[in-house]
């Protein structure tokens, strides 16, 4: 959740849609129009009058643009120039539109008003209209050198005016008193130059009144009217009242017709892009965006931003909705649902009802797996894209690519591949809308009891002091700090958020090495007792990569230092991918290769990435000086650890293989350290797994055969001991062997060969036929019980 203070920022800093005022203000590009636009009203042939008309649509920014043009005529123009601002919808229903019109006019010319608006006023009472005529129309300040006779013009329009008036009863008088005006406007050579906005926000009878008044009444000399209108809106609106065409009588009265330029695409969307960046910069100084982020912008936000009025409007509607959760959602899936919501409700409505159908888990790095989907739920997204095209393309004729854009899944269903999605993104940090756990957070805003607040990752990663946190095994800090999501918000905070700085790195070291190891933690997503390590190998890649900024030597020299159960585990790793590290232009070394094969198929195929982009930052020379001394310390910790009893929870067992294996490689030449190092694994699991495991890390397969250790094995474990855990893990579940199960049961097979050989011989290789029929006796129930010795 946010804080009130970010709230109220975001809040007030909504859009209001109301036109801009000054020229400074304007983000699309126009001063050159205005400029010119400028001129050609001061300078054009006006002495026959002459009426503009704006057109544009609503939302297009025509009073935005007049308002820069009167700010520019005001620098623009000399002292016989009068510009006039008249907004009719002030007077509308009164039944005094025109007369309002000429009276706004003679108020301008006479100097009276200082350009106040009173907004929201629908009646202007006869009694008092010529005094507060000057405060009722949006009137521009005069100019201080009018001239004495500009009066004359001011009591010219005021009569006029007069004689407009709602049952005036002076109409004879009309012809004259206009008459008297065109002559003084010829004779005084003053340039009137009238904007009228707003006209198709009039009611029909209204806009007709207007139009006809600029045209036969106030068709004046050395006037100029420039009408703002949708064109299409008034065509109507005098068709309607005049019950002819309306289009044709338009084209009549308005001699001069400017289309007002549409802002650039490219402009309006980058701004608005600019600005939803500026939304997530409050939280987070990170202003770069996804591939999927750009995807969303350009197939889910870009084609329904026609005018800056719907920028502001989806401005808006993603400032209130992202101050609710913000923390917890992606703001640029928000901003994409949001601008479908509104602008393509039905749309939304159809996203909304089936979103728990279209939604689904991408395996991270953007696998593609026919797995993912069954057939039935592929052919149901399909079904449900079949029967709703035509009603939804009605709508968005491209509805597919915005579905596909934001439920990547659709894609898949229908072709097999996902559709934009970076190889990070589908990692469990990201809260997309399209991940099954998110998806009601962005149509009903409420966090499900199981998702872990964002605020809680936050909390615990900017924490200067971690231990200042409540972490307990049934905390919530606890159920972030172990959850199975860590690593990926771990690599988000180092690497785009750049959240995290050394000091945090070494504090996230000593709490990953020592508290996971004295309770027992249990899984966000498991019921497992659950010591996680991987926490500590991410923070291993992230601290020596170079896009880390992080000072690589002081993380490596604390992390030596440290003396906890975590540190012989992190240092096992460190070590290994030093010594590799070094010997990486070896490409024909065959025991690195064959360990660096078997790595990989305990799932540590990304060993050389960790080589190649983090470990090498550190330089070859700084790694010999360095090397030494950290294998001496991983000596001194293992030795400290056969002294420990069982810890408080199991690691996993394949995290334990990977340790065992890589100890194997480091020692193999040097057996007591060798089994010294083994030893101090055995307080991280039970009893049971890490006999069974200690006997497949000593187990090596070349071609046809098993090869087993047992000169090192046998010091570790008794065959009595591996083969009462053998037997009791194949009992509770013969079709769950750990992988790789033949080197997890070579041993027995081993074994029980020399028990029907009823020799001495002692044997280390096993072929791999007798594993396999071994493993098939025990999967139909068979289970020897004699064994030598």
């Amino acid at each position: 959740m946010f804080s009130h203070d970010f709230v109220n920022a975001l809040s007030s800093s909504l859009a209001p849609d109301q036109p801009i005022v000054t020229i400074k203000d304007d983000e699309f590009r126009r001063l050159d129009f205005v400029k010119n636009l400028t001129q050609a009203l001061l300078n054009n042939d006006a002495s026959h009058g002459l009426v503009i008309g704006f057109d544009a649509p609503w939302g297009y920014g025509k009073t935005s643009l007049k308002n820069m043009v009167v700010e520019q005529l005001k620098d623009d123009a000399d002292s016989n120039v009068t510009v006039v601002e008249f907004d009719p919808w002030m007077y509308s229903d009164t039944g005094d539109v025109v007369s309002a019109l000429f009276r706004t006019i003679a108020q301008s010319l006479s100097g009276f008003g200082t350009g106040i608006t009173a907004l929201g006023v629908r009646h202007v009472l006869s009694v008092v209209s010529d005094f507060f005529a000057g405060l009722f129309g949006a009137i521009t300040p005069p100019d201080a050198t009018v001239a004495a006779t500009s009066k004359v013009l001011s009591q010219g329009f005021k009569s006029l005016s007069k004689i407009l008036e709602p049952n005036s009863g002076k109409i004879d008088k009309l012809r004259s008193v206009r008459e008297k005006l065109r002559k003084d406007l010829l004779k005084e050579k003053r340039r009137i130059i009238v904007f009228i906005d707003d006209i198709d926000r009039l009611a029909d009878d209204e806009i007709s009144a207007l139009f006809r008044a600029v045209k036969s009444v106030g068709d004046f000399p050395n006037v100029i009217y420039v009408l703002l209108y949708d064109h299409h809106k008034v065509a109507e609106a005098l068709e309607r009242d005049a019950r002819s065409g309306g289009h044709e009588f338009l084209e009549k009265i308005v001699q001069v017709p400017i289309l007002v330029p549409e802002p650039s695409g490219v402009v309006v969307r980058t701004k608005l892009k600019d600005d939803l960046i500026s939304i997530r910069n409050n939280r987070s100084s990170d202003n770069t965006l996804s591939p999927r982020d750009e995807h969303i912008f350009s197939n889910c936000i870009s084609p329904f931003i026609t005018t800056p009025r719907r920028t502001n409007l989806l401005l808006n509607k993603v400032k209130l909705s992202y101050s609710t959760l913000g923390d917890d959602i992606e703001l640029f899936d928000l901003a994409g649902i949001s601008c479908i919501e509104a602008f393509c409700p039905k749309l939304y409505q159809w996203i909304s009802r089936h979103r728990h159908e279209i939604c689904g888990g991408i395996p991270r790095g953007n696998a593609s797996s026919d797995s993912l989907t069954s057939s039935s739920s592929s052919e149901r997204i399909t079904q449900l894209i079949q029967e709703s095209d035509k009603n939804l393309t009605e709508e968005c004729a491209d509805w597919k690519h915005v579905v596909e854009t934001l439920f990547p899944l659709v894609s898949w269903a229908t072709a097999k591949q996902f559709a934009f999605l970076g190889k990070n993104e589908t990692d469990q940090s990201y809260r997309s809308i399209y991940k099954d756990l998110y998806v009601d957070l962005y149509f009903n805003f409420n966090l499900p009891e199981n998702v872990i607040p964002e605020s809680l990752y936050s909390s615990f990663f900017l924490k200067k002091n971690i231990n200042e946190l409540d972490i307990t095994p049934d905390s919530d800090y606890a159920k972030a700090a172990f959850s199975g999501a860590i690593q990926d918000y771990i690599e988000r905070y180092v690497f785009k958020n750049k959240a995290i700085d050394t000091k945090q790195i070494i504090e996230l070291f000593k709490f990953y090495c020592e508290v996971p190891f004295s309770m027992q933690c249990r899984s966000s997503e498991a019921s497992l007792p659950l010591m996680p390590t991987y926490p500590m190998e991410t923070l291993l890649r992230v601290s020596f990569n170079k896009k880390s900024g992080l000072d690589t030597v002081s993380i490596l020299d604390a992390l030596v230092l440290l003396d906890s159960p975590g540190a012989f585990l992190a240092l096992i790793w460190l070590t290994v991918g030093m010594k590799l590290c070094l010997m990486r232009k070896q490409t024909n070394d065959f025991r690195k290769n064959i360990f660096l094969s078997e790595m990989s198929s305990y799932g540590q195929d990304n060993i050389n990435n960790f080589i190649d982009h983090n470990l090498s930052a550190l330089g070859d020379e700084a790694i010999k000086e360095r090397l030494p001394h950290i294998i001496d310390r991983l000596k001194e910790l293992a030795l400290k650890m056969q002294k420990k009893s069982k810890l408080p929870a199991n690691i996993w067992h394949i995290e334990l293989l990977q340790a065992a294996a890589m100890l194997r490689w480091l020692f193999e030449d040097d057996a007591d350290d060798l089994i010294s190092s083994l030893r101090a694994l055995e307080p991280y699991i039970d009893q049971e797994m890490y006999s069974v495991t200690i006997a497949a890390a000593l187990t090596k397969r070349e071609d046809k055969q098993y090869i087993v250790n047992r000169k090192i094995l046998e010091r570790l474990v008794t065959p009595e001991t591996y083969r009462k855990a053998i037997l009791g893990i194949i009992k509770r579940d013969a079709q769950n062997i750990p992988e790789p199960e033949g080197q997890h049961v070579a041993y027995e097979a081993l074994l029980k060969k020399e028990a029907n050989e009823a020799s001495d011989t002692v044997h280390t290789a096993v072929s791999v036929d007798e594993v396999l029929n071994l493993l098939e006796d025990w999967r139909r129930g068979k289970f020897a019980s004699d064994s030598k010795g």
